[in-house]
Formats: C-alpha cells, structure tokens, sequence
C-alpha cells in the first residue's frame, strides 16, 4: 500500500486526521516545516518529512510515491502588515505547488480542505446554498486567500486531469491543538473576557474529528 501524504499534519485539523488514518490501517507521511513542532503527533505511527509547501522542489519530494493526499496545511491569518505577501500568497501559491505536485506524482485523488467561507451566505436559515453560489465579497484577506486558491486547485486539477475534491468546514473547534487556532482563540477570548458588543448573524461550527471524518468521506 503506497503511502498516504498529510500536509499540514501537525495542524489541528492534520493531526487529527493523521491519527484516525493510522487508526484505519493506512500508512501516514506526515508532512510538517522544517520549524514545526512534532509534538502533536507523537505517539502516532506516522513518517514525517519536513518541507514547506511553498518549496516546489521539498512539495514534490514529500508527494513522491505517495498514493493518496490531504491538503490541509493553510495559515488562518486575519491581519498581517503585509496582507499580500503573508496570507495570499502563500494560501494561493502552496496549493498550486501542492496539487501540481500531485498531478505529476499521478496520486489517485486528493482532497483539499477549503472554507466555508468560500460558499456565500444565505438570507434565511432556510435557504440552502452550495458551491454553486461563492462569497460575493469576502471581508477579509485569509478568506480572499482561500476563494483564490480553491480556484487555483481546481484550476490545476482540471488542466492536469487530478480527481480533486474539496471540503468545507466553518469555524473548528475541539481537541489536540498544539496552540490555540484563530477560532480556538476567538473563544477562549469570549470566555475569559466577553465581548463588548454583539451584531446580527452568525456562523458554522464543527468539531475537527468530524471535519477529519469528512475529509476521510471525501477522499
């Protein structure tokens, strides 16, 4: 059984997808930075190849031989000095060089875990939208970032014949964080503190081990 690659995989979303693949009977090359801690991920039986997805030389080498990828290495930024550079870009050009990456590995499929945010809103809780119907003025850099690249992964896909699918979960919540996430934050925040003021509207929560479920259904 050729290796399944994980991106990302000591992220809060990776490492619980690492482990409920181990847990499936599937080898795992976990695909973490050079700079990244480990540490989520230990105890898991996993082999982990350090790259960075901006790297296209380290991406194919990590994609090599692989059977199967999830691509779910993404920074969730809101704010930067330099919003271009450190959160579009490098959303944009890690998954063009992740999923070229792949086509030229010929892996079988891979599945790219995007946003909801990606999917416009509707008027009314009754009121089912999908795909069909993107954001149409996403409010802040990491969600331009993210519109921009599942573009560019299927984009990809399409010229190059890959079977790619996305996923889209909203704000994820749950356990093995290595450090508290942009949304694990924005909690821990409204718990210890409060908020001063409230607005109309909403969003989605899912718990991460369904998002990796998901993802795994996906696949």
């Amino acid at each position: 059984m050729k290796p399944t690659l994980v991106t990302g995989a000591n992220g809060h979303v990776g490492n619980n997808l690492c482990r409920q693949l181990v847990a499936r009977g599937e080898r795992v090359r976990a695909m973490i930075r050079a700079s990244a801690d480990p540490a989520p991920l230990a105890g898991v039986d996993v082999e982990i190849v350090r790259g960075d997805i901006m790297d296209p030389v380290g991406t194919a080498a990590a994609v090599d031989g692989c059977g199967r990828v999830y691509h779910t290495a993404a920074g969730f930024l809101m704010w930067a000095k330099d919003p271009e550079r450190d959160i579009i870009r490098p959303s944009v050009d890690g998954t063009r060089n992740v999923v070229e990456a792949a086509a030229r590995a010929g892996v079988e499929k891979l599945v790219y875990t995007s946003s909801s945010g990606t999917i416009g809103h509707a008027d009314s809780p009754a009121a089912r939208w999908d795909e069909t119907r993107p954001y149409p003025e996403p409010h802040t850099h990491y969600l331009r970032g993210k519109i921009a690249a599942e573009k560019e992964a299927f984009a990809v896909a399409k010229r190059t014949g890959l079977a790619l699918v996305s996923i889209h979960p909203g704000l994820i919540l749950g356990p093995r964080f290595w450090k508290p996430s942009e949304s694990v934050g924005q909690i821990i925040q409204f718990v210890n503190q409060g908020a001063p003021v409230y607005f109309d509207g909403g969003f989605s929560v899912v718990e991460v081990e369904d998002v990796a479920r998901g993802g795994i259904l996906a696949m």
